[in-house]
Parts: structure tokens; C-alpha cells; sequence
């Protein structure tokens, strides 16, 4: 009994000191622990400054690549003035469908700006300056044509739209095609200018938008042609001018490469003589059935 009693409180002794040295290791370790995540958080506070000294010298940085675009010249100005004074001229507003919705649609025939600086031309004329802004400004000191609405975002005629008979444009304008190399609306100008005065010139592409992403055709694109290749359709300030350009531009003699050139308006007649036969034939229908129906109600 003696001997298992001491062998007991040694047993419990070293126990106490086993338990004395846990708590000692742990302190040890819970100090270190502490240490290190004091010294991490200065790091951290540290690295955290040094981020945001990096981020603004980027933002510094950045704000120095995106420097202001370089003024317009004054060709690129003019270029800008006779762009939008087209837009509205008499010669194009007139049969665009897209543009004279817009005139239309307000009261006193203003266009937000932001619709004309939605064509592709303007987009490439202004390149990056800002559109409304630039357009608003140019307009005002430039452009005796157009007028610039008091809060500088629309923009109108100075003079009311003249009407045009659209059949008349039609009877003057003749259809070409079979280009020898890719038309533009420069070049086939220049090409028609040899038969007369050019007013319009339209160059039509299969499956193309029309301007500013219009669902419908516009301008001279509303009249239907029953050509699915590229081809050109122009207009000329006369008959006469339309009728010599068919006779003396239209190469015939070269079926495969030779340039195709024909009056407009031979279509019209065409389409309007099939539509007024169709007319008659209805009306040729419904009076027989009428008739039919007579004599079966007499007997």
C-alpha cells in the first residue's frame, strides 16, 4: 500500500509539472502567435498604401494617355458643315424616309444631333470628339442653311421643306449597274456628270442598312429596282439628262463587263400598268359574280 501510495503522488506530481510546462509551451506559442499578426497587419497597412500610391499613379498615368483629341482642321469643319446641310437639302431630305420621320415627328421640324452623328460618315468625320458638342458648335458659327435649337442638342432648317413630286425624281433618275471595279458615290458622279447635271446619287448594296440603322429603306432607296447586285441609282436635275445618260452611258456591246444603264422610270410604268390590269380583272370578277348572283335570285 506504501509503495503504490508513493508511486500515486509521484505519478500525480508529475503530472502537475507536465501540466505546468503544457501551459508555459502554450503561453510561448500564443505570444508568437500575436507577434506575427502584429507584425502582418503593419505589412498589410503597408501594402495597402502602397496600392493605392500605385493605383493612383496609374489613374495618373492613364488620364495622360487619354489626352484631348487634336482640334479640326478647317477642311475637316467644312466637311462636317456641307455633311449635315446635305443631310437637310432639298436634294436629299425630300426622299428620305428615315430623316423626314424625324423633321416630322416635331413641331417645329428639329432633329436631335445625336441622329445625325449616328451616320457612319459623321461617325468617321468626327473621329473622337465629342459628337453633340462639336456638331452644335460648328453648326452656329458656320452653316447659314441649319439652325441650332437654344439647348444645343437638335437642329433644323432655316427654311420650310419644298414638296417634291416623287414621280417626278423617279422619272429622273435611271438605275445602273455591273460595275468594272467597286462603286462609290465620288466616282459615280463623276462617270454620269458626262450626260448631264447630277442631283442625287445613290449607291445600293445587297443586304445593306440604311442610315442610322433604319429598319426601312430611305431616300432613293425607296424605289424598288429588280437588280440584287450592287448598282447605283441616279438622279438627274432632267429628264432629258436621265433619257441621254440610258442612250450613251449603257454599254450593251459587252454583255459580260460592259456597264448597264437604264431609265428608272420604264419600271414605274411597268409596275403601274400591271397593278391598274390587276385592278381591272378584279373588278371584271366581282362583276360577273354579281350577275351570277342576279340571275340565281330572278329564277
Amino acid at each position: 500500500r506504501i509503495s503504490g501510495g508513493r508511486g500515486g503522488a509521484h505519478t500525480r506530481g508529475m503530472s502537475v509539472e507536465t501540466k505546468h510546462e503544457g501551459a508555459d509551451a502554450i503561453s510561448d506559442v500564443a505570444d508568437a502567435l500575436l507577434k506575427d499578426l502584429s507584425l502582418g497587419g503593419a505589412a498589410a497597412a503597408g501594402d495597402a498604401g502602397g496600392g493605392g500610391s500605385q493605383e493612383g499613379a496609374g489613374a495618373t498615368a492613364a488620364q495622360h494617355q487619354e489626352k484631348a483629341p487634336k482640334p479640326l482642321t478647317d477642311e475637316q469643319v467644312d466637311k462636317i458643315v456641307k455633311q449635315v446641310e446635305f443631310y437637310f437639302s432639298d436634294a436629299n431630305l425630300p426622299t428620305d424616309a428615315f430623316l423626314v420621320k424625324k423633321v416630322r415627328a416635331d413641331p417645329n421640324g428639329f432633329v436631335p444631333i445625336g441622329v445625325v452623328c449616328g451616320f457612319n460618315r459623321m461617325k468617321t468625320l468626327l473621329k473622337k470628339h465629342p459628337p453633340i458638342e462639336t456638331v452644335a458648335a460648328i453648326l452656329r458659327e458656320h452653316s447659314e442653311a441649319l439652325v441650332v435649337s437654344e439647348d444645343g442638342i437638335r437642329v433644323r432648317r432655316a427654311t420650310p421643306l419644298p414638296d417634291i413630286d416623287l414621280e417626278d425624281v423617279q422619272a429622273r433618275t435611271v438605275v445602273a449597274e455591273n460595275f468594272k471595279t467597286p462603286p462609290t458615290i465620288e466616282s459615280v458622279r463623276e462617270l454620269f456628270a458626262a450626260a448631264g447635271d447630277v442631283a442625287m446619287v445613290r449607291v445600293r448594296h445587297p443586304g445593306m442598312q440604311t442610315p442610322a440603322g433604319a429598319t426601312k429603306p430611305s431616300g432613293l432607296d425607296l424605289i424598288a429596282t429588280p437588280s440584287n447586285a450592287v448598282h447605283a441609282l441616279i438622279e438627274f436635275k432632267t429628264r432629258d439628262d436621265a433619257a441621254r445618260a440610258a442612250e450613251t452611258l449603257n454599254d450593251d456591246k459587252d454583255w459580260r463587263n460592259g456597264l448597264r444603264v437604264r431609265l428608272l422610270v420604264r419600271n414605274v410604268h411597268k409596275k403601274k400598268k400591271q397593278q391598274k390590269q390587276q385592278q381591272q380583272r378584279l373588278e371584271g370578277e366581282h362583276a360577273e359574280e354579281e350577275e351570277d348572283a342576279s340571275r340565281g335570285g330572278e329564277s
